[in-house]
């Protein structure tokens, strides 16, 4: 996976980092980042974030109070998030075909 992560870093212009991460238990299924200061626990640091995103405490809060409201299960709705900080552009998206693998 990392060899592919790589590649993908490698064709998409001015790509920084790309990295997998399992959404069940917010470990890293692979990654590639060509910074050299982005250490291991920095890299494990921004999937755990990512996690909490998609999937932490405050988003599984409103989704039970959406399905109280519309009478039906509302789980796992975030499907995409895109971001931007003063230097960069962030992209996350759940894996087509694997609901529990994010594409950072």
């Amino acid at each position: 996976m990392n060899e592919t992560l790589e590649s993908l870093v490698n064709e998409v212009d001015g790509a920084l980092a790309a990295a997998v991460v399992d959404l069940n238990t917010g470990l890293l299924l692979g990654a590639y980042h060509n910074i050299p200061y982005f250490t291991q626990s920095y890299v494990d640091a921004v999937g755990a974030a990512a996690v909490e995103m998609f999937r932490g405490k405050n988003i599984s809060a409103v989704e039970k109070m959406l399905a109280a409201q519309r009478g039906e299960e509302v789980h796992h709705m975030i499907k995409e998030i895109q971001m931007t900080t003063d230097g960069t552009y962030h992209f996350m998206s759940i894996v087509p075909d694997k609901p529990d693998a994010l594409l950072i």
